[in-house]
């Protein structure tokens, strides 16, 4: 009994040691663990402040030169309306303590390691409009365009004066007959007429004539019996022998 008692404390003892040295490596793994990634971390976050840095360099840099250009050209401007007779109300460029933002450039360093895009800022506000430039001088004529779509019909104008009499034309020749127009009004009485010539009287001559008396007193002959033989109607009815 003793030698099992042993021999079972023995291997207790040396599975609990092994337990514990399985539970020490596990939190001496995790340990190193996080520390490699804090480490990482950190040269990530070194990575990204250098690359930031150097764009804000870069951005500085561009925006010196940009500063430079513009009072240059501010300085000119100033300059011509000084010539011009124009006397401007800004600040002379010679007033300003200095037309740089910044010192010399230094060397520029080497790119860093890429670092993990940022997340994209809120938009700013609109900025104020700008004043109006100066207007520039006229360009050359351009070369004359094609020819343009046809224009709607405008409106008729107003009647225009009336022009000089022009020439007779020669007589054109005689049209067709027209339609009968329609019957016009009745015509004034007309003056009265010579009186006529009636016949105031017929004679009947011996030899069967006719004299004619006019009102005029004019006679005239016209041939014509105006004597009729006179026959006797027998009254009695003939006799018997006589037929």
């Amino acid at each position: 009994m003793t030698r099992s008692r042993l021999a079972l404390r023995f291997v207790r003892n040396l599975f609990t040691a092994a337990w514990q040295s399985v539970i020490t490596w596990v939190v001496i793994i995790a340990a190193i663990t996080a520390i490699v990634a804090l480490v990482a971390s950190q040269f990530v976050t070194i990575d990204a402040l250098r690359t930031r840095n150097f764009q804000l360099g870069t951005a500085s840099s561009e925006a010196s030169k940009r500063y430079d250009r513009l009072f240059d050209e501010y300085s000119k401007l100033y300059d011509e309306s000084e010539k011009q007779g124009v006397n401007p109300s800004t600040t002379n460029p010679s007033d300003v303590p200095s037309t740089s933002t910044s010192g010399s450039a230094g060397v520029t360093g080497a790119a860093g390691a890429a670092g993990v895009p940022g997340q994209d800022g809120a938009d700013g506000a609109d900025g104020a409009d700008g004043a109006d430039g100066r207007d520039g001088k006229d360009g050359a004529a351009g070369s004359t365009g094609a020819p343009g779509d046809m224009g709607v019909p405008g409106q008729i104008g107003a009647p225009g004066a009336t022009g000089s009499a022009g020439q007779t034309g020669a007589t054109g020749a005689q049209g067709p007959v027209g339609p009968a127009g329609p019957t016009g009004p009745a015509g004034a009485a007309g003056a009265d007429g010579k009186d006529g010539r009636g016949i105031a009287s017929m004679t009947c001559n011996a030899d069967g004539t006719w004299t004619v008396t006019f009102t005029d007193d004019t006679t005239q002959t016209i041939d014509g019996p105006c004597r009729v033989d006179v026959i006797t109607i027998p009254t009695e009815p003939p006799s018997e022998g006589s037929q």
